[in-house]
């Protein structure tokens, strides 16, 4: 049995922080470990607030946010 980690907002807005350096490497990295071996989830309320951080604060077009959003609830 393998063992799921949440994954909170901030590591998604990490990803997608140009200005982030070594943090945004970082997160990255993670990511891909989680995401690849299957055992990163993440909950509805992390994407409500990846979505509103990165469409307020980064200011990323919402129909690129909604679009990784939906790759990451699957």
């Amino acid at each position: 049995m393998s063992v799921r980690e949440f994954v909170d907002s901030n590591l998604f807005v990490n990803v997608h922080d140009t200005s982030a350096g070594e943090k945004q490497v970082a997160a990255a990295g993670l990511l891909e470990r989680l995401w690849s071996s299957g055992t990163g989830c993440v909950s509805l309320q992390v994407l409500q607030e990846f979505y509103v951080v990165t469409t307020r604060k980064l200011a990323l077009p919402p129909t690129e946010v909604t679009a990784q959003s939906q790759r990451l609830a699957t």
